[in-house]
C-alpha cells in the first residue's frame, strides 16, 4: 500500500475507487448522475474527488462547470451565496480533466500521483461502447452503474448493455 506526503506527515492511502456511469442511451442521466454523486461526495461528504470527462463529442462536465461559473459572475445573488457557500466548506472545487477514453486512465494515474491522491475518481463517458478503448476503461471501474429509464426500448438497450 503507498504512503504519501501531505502537510508534512505520512499517511497510508488506499487505492482510489473508480466509478463509472455507463450505457449506450444517450439522454439517461449519465453526465448528470456523475455530476451530483461527485459533487455530493465532494462538498456535503468532504471526500477528495476527481472526475475525467471522456466524452469528446460533448464534455458536459466542462461545460456544466463553465455555465456555474458563467452563472456566478453574472448573477449577484447566486455568487454571494456560492462564496458563502465556499467559505463554510473551506476546500476548493474538485478537478476535473477534459480527455478521451483512450487516455483517461494515464490521466487519473497521473493526477492521482501528483499531490493529495482522490478517494473516488469518476469518468463522465459516451453513450456507445463501439470501441476497444472504452471497452477498456469500462473494465478498470470498481463500480460501472447502469441507468435505464423505464421505455421498453430504453430499458431493453440498458439491459443488454448491462449483461455484456
Amino acid at each position: 500500500m503507498p504512503y504519501y506526503i501531505t502537510h508534512s506527515t505520512y499517511y497510508k492511502c488506499k487505492d482510489p475507487i473508480y466509478v463509472a456511469f455507463a450505457s449506450q442511451k444517450g439522454g439517461a442521466g449519465k453526465s448528470t448522475l456523475t455530476t451530483l454523486v461527485a459533487s455530493y461526495l465532494h462538498y456535503v461528504l468532504g471526500k477528495r474527488v476527481l472526475a475525467l470527462d471522456c466524452d469528446p463529442r460533448q464534455h458536459s462536465m466542462i461545460e456544466y462547470r463553465e455555465k456555474d461559473k458563467l452563472l456566478i459572475r453574472e448573477n449577484s445573488v447566486v455568487k454571494r451565496r456560492f462564496a458563502r457557500f465556499m467559505e463554510n466548506f473551506r476546500g476548493d472545487a474538485y478537478e476535473i480533466i477534459k480527455c478521451s477514453p483512450a487516455t483517461a486512465l494515464d490521466h487519473a494515474e497521473k493526477a492521482i500521483q501528483e499531490g493529495e491522491p482522490p478517494e473516488y475518481v469518476f469518468f463522465d463517458i459516451t453513450g456507445t461502447v463501439n470501441d476497444r478503448e472504452l471497452v477498456n476503461l469500462l473494465a478498470a471501474m470498481d463500480y460501472l452503474f447502469v441507468p435505464i429509464t423505464p421505455e421498453t426500448g430504453d430499458l431493453k438497450s440498458s439491459i443488454g448493455f448491462a449483461t455484456t
